[in-house]
């Protein structure tokens, strides 16, 4: 019993930690909050764990090629969370994957404009600038991501690794 009570308050202090650090813009999920400054309530963590969960169940689909699938499950979570960043860097992911390049920068698009500081879609919104041999835009991503996280976050390491192996 005791040690579900210390696996529960980590969890969520795990889960305060992330939302803090997306609240900044940080982090490759982001809250779908702008109040930034607002203090969280059990349902905000359990809903947002639920989000993250569900996106990575997107992602799991998409990595073993079923678009179709993961395009029916991030529709799903984008009308129960409308205008988040997340998902429409998915909905982009999905349309890259399935080559509909035109789809997939609109997403991209719309996730940076909704958070401009969004990790994820600066990375995957690079790599299809690449795909669509527009290099010179995913070198100006690249540099965003460089003032956002520095060169040693993920995202920056792999576009980097794709503009190195595009050249």
């Amino acid at each position: 019993m005791i040690k579900i009570k210390f696996a529960t308050y980590y969890g969520l202090l795990g889960l305060i930690f992330i939302f803090n650090i997306n609240a900044g813009g940080g982090g490759s999920y982001s809250s779908g909050s702008s109040s930034g400054g607002s203090s969280l309530t059990s349902g905000d963590m359990m809903k947002a764990m639920q989000l993250k969960n569900r996106l990575g169940s997107i992602e799991r689909l998409i990595y073993s090629n079923q678009f179709n699938q993961a395009l029916t499950q991030v529709r799903l979570l984008d009308n129960e969370y409308p205008d988040n960043a997340d998902i429409n860097n998915y909905y982009g992911f999905i349309y890259r994957k399935m080559g509909q390049y035109g789809k997939s920068g609109e997403f991209y698009k719309k996730a940076l404009q909704l958070d401009p500081r969004h990790k994820g879609a600066l990375e995957y919104q690079g790599e299809l600038f690449i795909k669509t041999n527009k290099k010179e835009l995913a070198e100006k991503n690249l540099i965003l991501l460089k003032n956002i996280c520095g060169t040693s976050c993920l995202e920056y390491e792999k576009l980097e690794k794709a503009l190195k192996k595009a050249y």
